[in-house]
């Protein structure tokens, strides 16, 4: 599996992606893009780990791609991928005193409707789903599907086969009552208030959590011209099946591509 995902680095020109943008200049519509498909990380769970979230009942399929075609977000989704290992996951294992290597979910489906899915949907679910299995295997730790309407049982047929089944046993599917279930993962205070929690979210959606202060010292580093080499990924036998075996030592080894 790690020989075709560093061939598929050098294929694709993956190496270096974020080190030498690590602001994400080659995307100069991210504020237009997030308003159209809101998608940030946000805080970190109980165990350190940061909280990915996305309001895909409020993504407007016909203006996100309008913004932005459909291989340029393939490669933007690559990018924020690169961002993640390389500047969150450091930031969250640095606050955590431990190594994290995994991250909550939340996708929220409030206000979904078919308006949302078309070929071009479809094709960008099928790449994405790709990427994260073949090439950034063993990240997720659980994944939170919450205020799912009528609709959800046909999308979810749609989508189900694009997942391995080691990914579909970390998915956790709930309705409208989803806060208790949530908060057994994510305190209530580091939840955005959208979702019952008291902490305020930005209304353009940019991430925040540990990273921050990360995300300055590696600005400064890519103007004078310095980046790291390197990167290190969970494998199977670090990503443990319950949850709280992560607030211990990591227990297997780490992959690393340069």
């Amino acid at each position: 599996m790690y020989k075709d995902m560093r061939a598929w680095r050098v294929e694709n020109g993956v190496n270096g992606l974020f080190q030498s943008d690590p602001q994400g200049l080659a995307y100069p519509n991210t504020q237009q893009l997030l308003q159209v498909y809101p998608h940030f990380y946000f805080n970190t769970d109980k165990y350190g780990r940061p909280v990915y979230i996305e309001l895909l009942g409020r993504t407007d399929a016909a203006a996100l791609f309008a913004t932005i075609s459909v291989e340029d977000l393939i490669r933007y989704h690559i990018w924020t991928w690169e961002r993640y290992l390389r500047q969150y996951l450091p930031a969250c294992s640095k606050a955590a005193g431990r190594h994290i290597c995994t991250t909550t979910v939340i996708i929220d489906l409030a206000g979904l409707s078919l308006l949302n899915f078309n070929s071009a949907t479809q094709k960008l679910l099928t790449a994405f789903s790709k990427i994260d299995q073949d090439y950034y295997p063993e990240h997720l730790g659980t994944m939170f599907v919450i205020n799912t309407p009528l609709i959800f049982r046909g999308i979810w047929a749609a989508v189900q086969p694009l997942l391995q089944e080691r990914t579909r046993k970390k998915i956790i599917i709930l309705g409208t009552d989803y806060l208790p279930e949530l908060t057994k993962m994510v305190p209530i205070e580091r939840l955005p208030t959208i979702f019952g929690g008291t902490a305020p979210l930005d209304p353009s959606y940019r991430s925040s959590g540990p990273w921050q202060e990360q995300a300055q010292l590696q600005e400064r580093a890519s103007e004078g011209g310095a980046a790291d080499a390197s990167v290190s990924i969970c494998t199977s036998g670090e990503q443990v099946g319950k949850e709280g075996a992560e607030a211990g030592a990591a227990g297997g080894p780490v992959a690393t591509l340069a």
